[in-house]
């Protein structure tokens, strides 16, 4: 059975791939505790996971520091981890002739005004922007090496439909931040991708796909969408994000997918049926 190494297994979408693909793959996690193999990317030797893998094996690096707030105010570490250190593990695993799928970001379009799709011109915006970018760059062109990029992943246990949640149950009221726009896509479009990337790598003619739903959404449709659906009490008020907030993120990132449907085999899913499901 093929070997899959998820690296960040831990994380939100790491816990639900290895779930997702376990009929499928042999899956190998890799983390700093509770992993099947050591794996710390603040190391600049990771010999435990590289005597691992080899050329038959597809490594799935989802490993990062994702939080712009966080590489904006802790530059140099998120640095190291998230291009330094990166960038030498996966040319190591390139050079044992493993596949690597690595999980970018929309945000390397910045605060693009048109709908940016897989051929648009890079605009990165913030730190955590031009990081995602220059690992892309990195490895353009290496057919072994196949990028992901995430726009908002909305799914059950997400980040901000749990805080929804919590506020709700608390009966605390919540503050929406007005402006922020993303073309939301669905965890079970993010499962399903992934796992037929890895089935079809040979067939599938680009090595760049960007992860986008079919509608830009706003935070303020999500929460009105789980206010009518889910949590009925909620009590919510539409704000203005202080200015900190967008210092590493856009106010709208407007993408779309040449592949994504074509490697799906179907349509995306839409915010409004994984809200309802």
């Amino acid at each position: 059975m093929k070997r899959i190494f998820i690296l960040g297994s831990s994380g939100y979408v790491g816990n639900h791939l290895k779930s997702f693909l376990c009929d499928d793959f042999k899956i190998v996690t890799a983390g700093r505790k509770n992993s099947d193999v050591f794996f710390d990317l603040e190391d600049t030797d990771n010999n435990s996971l590289l005597n691992e893998v080899t050329s038959d094996d597809t490594v799935v690096f989802l490993s990062a520091i994702s939080a712009p707030d966080e590489c904006e105010k802790n530059y140099q570490r998120a640095y190291n981890i998230n291009v330094k250190n990166s960038i030498k593990l996966i040319s190591a695993l390139l050079e044992k002739k493993a596949k690597i799928i690595f999980s970018s970001s929309d945000v390397v379009f910045g605060d693009a005004k048109i709908i940016c799709d897989e051929l648009s011109e890079k605009k990165p915006f913030g730190k955590y922007g031009n990081m995602k970018s220059e690992v892309e760059d990195t490895f353009s062109g290496n057919k072994n090496f196949f990028t992901i990029r995430f726009s908002y992943i909305l799914g059950k246990g997400d980040k901000f439909s749990e805080m929804v949640k919590s506020y709700s149950d608390e009966n605390k009221e919540l503050d929406v931040f007005d402006g922020f726009e993303r073309n939301v896509i669905s965890i079970n479009d993010v499962l399903l991708g992934i796992r037929n990337i890895i089935l079809n790598w040979d067939i599938i003619d680009t090595r760049v796909v960007n992860f986008s739903g079919p509608e830009l959404i706003s935070r303020q449709k999500i929460v009105l969408a789980l206010h009518k659906e889910k949590y009925t009490n909620l009590k919510y008020q539409f704000t203005d994000a202080p200015d900190v907030f967008w210092l590493g993120r856009p106010k709208q990132i407007n993408t779309k997918s040449i592949y994504l449907e074509s490697i799906l085999e179907r349509e995306c899913e839409s915010y409004l049926k994984v809200i309802k499901g």
